[in-house]
């Protein structure tokens, strides 16, 4: 009876109340940590972002672009900054993806490398020196976020790195919520009191025998 009414109550608790999806950063709190600073020559056009839903993914991603007009379409040079909260992707596999590259190819059109922003964020750094010139940097921050530049109109990295280096990464790493399920033990004690009557209600000793049982699975918080 006793196993009976715990499994019970856990799972009132689990399946109705408990559980703590992972959640996304909005992307407004995100805008707020694209950097700020001006680039010479470069208008900074309104920051821009999304946080939605869809088919039971939710993403987040907040930007903001640097233009530079030329004569011309052509000779336009751009600039374009995204933080995109990886939350609900499989972050760990991409982030490892950085960690365990370490390469430097060069070719007639430009060349690619690994390299470490701030000495502590891994990443890619592309640069396109032929007729359509481009450039770009991707790296991850706190296993949760990934940071794009992508410039057209130009092949100079040096400068989307001193960009990224602008950039308050350790605020962005802090900003991280654990993806860690979670069980509220004042939703366990409400499961208790909505119990079936011809449940025995657990006592303190269940409960305290529910946690140790289910430490493994879940973080219980007070």
């Amino acid at each position: 009876m006793k196993i009976f009414s715990l499994f019970l109550v856990l799972t009132i608790a689990i399946c109705s109340l408990s559980i703590a999806q992972p959640k996304i950063v909005h992307f407004k709190k995100l805008q707020a940590l694209l950097p700020a600073k001006d680039i010479p020559g470069f208008k900074r056009n309104k920051p821009t972002g999304s946080t939605q839903s869809q088919m039971g993914m939710t993403t987040s991603e907040a930007a903001v672009r640097y233009v530079k007009a030329g004569n011309d379409t052509a000779q336009e040079q751009s600039v374009e900054i995204k933080i995109g909260d990886m939350a609900l992707m499989p972050f760990a596999a991409w982030a490892m993806m950085y960690q365990q590259q370490d390469y430097e190819n060069e070719t007639e059109e430009g060349y690619e490398k690994t390299l470490w922003v701030k000495k502590l964020y891994k990443g890619v750094e592309k640069s396109q020196t032929g007729d359509s010139k481009s450039c770009s940097l991707n790296f991850g921050v706190g296993n949760r976020f990934n940071v794009s530049i992508e410039a057209q109109g130009f092949s100079e990295a040096k400068a989307l790195v001193d960009l990224a280096e602008s950039m308050d990464l350790e605020k962005l790493s802090k900003t991280e919520i654990k993806n860690v399920e979670q069980i509220n033990v004042a939703s366990v004690e409400t499961a208790i009191k909505v119990a079936p009557p011809r449940a025995r209600k657990p006592s303190s000793r269940d409960l305290d025998d529910g946690r140790d049982y289910y430490k493994d699975y879940f973080k219980i918080v007070d």
